[in-house]
């Protein structure tokens, strides 16, 4: 026991003198005002590096880049939102945060279906003559021939489980956005309509064809997830950890903060030096 207190004593002292030495040449609004400038050039910067990566023709394999790259990306600046958040404290910054987290997984979401891995990107409306010949419009059909195929099981439960959770992050950030979303027929409005479009502009794209099986897997992970999230409300809990007047230590907040730049800079630094390298 002895012990564990002088680590806990040991640690207390080094968060004090971090924090002391942060707030030693700013006052705390002048240091809040540096926070939010060098956020917002963190999230400009790696959002930059990032849609580079994903236009510019090789760039993915100079920077070996993927789907769990990308989305550890996007996590990170929403980590780093968030932990500013919790220094700010205040509504209007975590109703901001909700909105940059929505923007922030429609980049990913655009990135994974249209971009990442995928051999080319050519719009083309002539391809809409071929939707009914290239396209499966049977339901069940694909997923019939995927269990049914000779490939992996942790493929096939990867293919399917990623089909019906593609849309779930969306969903569960609308309803924290607003309430009206707590409700299937509105939320509906906005996955059902993204969801078609989203199979309609693989076609035009060439990235992919228009399955009717993609539809009712995702649609069909929206209807699961929002029935789990009002059936045993949830939600409210849910929103606390997005809303709230936390009473987290300054030290804490401020180590949080400084951790969550750890994946931006590290994702901006290294596309610099592979930049310069490949030039």
């Amino acid at each position: 026991m002895g012990g564990l207190y002088g680590n806990k004593i040991f640690f207390n002292i080094i968060l004090f003198n971090y924090f002391s030495c942060i707030t030693h040449f700013f006052t705390k609004s002048e240091f809040k005002l540096s926070l939010e400038f060098l956020k917002r050039i963190i999230v400009l910067f790696t959002i930059f590096n990032f849609l580079f990566i994903i236009l510019e023709l090789q760039a993915e394999i100079v920077y070996k880049f993927n789907f769990i790259k990308a989305i550890i990306i996007m996590l990170s600046l929403s980590f780093l939102l968030f932990s500013y958040g919790l220094i700010v404290n205040d509504d209007k910054t975590y109703k901001n945060n909700i909105n940059f987290y929505i923007i922030f997984y429609l980049i990913l979401l655009v990135s994974i279906t249209f971009f990442i891995k995928r051999a080319s990107l050519g719009i083309s409306l002539d391809n809409l003559k071929y939707i009914k010949l290239f396209s499966s419009m049977t339901p069940f059909k694909t997923i019939s021939s995927l269990m049914a195929s000779h490939v992996s099981t942790e493929l096939k439960v990867v293919q399917l489980f990623g089909n019906i959770m593609m849309l779930v992050p969306l969903t569960l950030l609308l309803m924290i956005k607003d309430k009206k979303y707590e409700n299937i027929i509105n939320i509906s409005k906005i996955i059902l309509p993204l969801i078609i479009i989203i199979e309609f502009t693989q076609v035009i794209t060439d990235t992919g064809i228009f399955d009717i099986d993609d539809i009712i897997l995702n649609y069909s992970g929206v209807l699961l997830f929002t029935f789990l999230i009002t059936r045993f409300l949830l939600i409210n809990k849910i929103k606390i950890l997005f809303y709230q007047q936390n009473n987290f230590s300054d030290c804490f907040k401020y180590i949080l903060f400084t951790l969550s730049l750890l994946i931006p800079v590290y994702f901006i630094f290294d596309t610099f030096v592979k930049s310069i390298i490949h030039l």
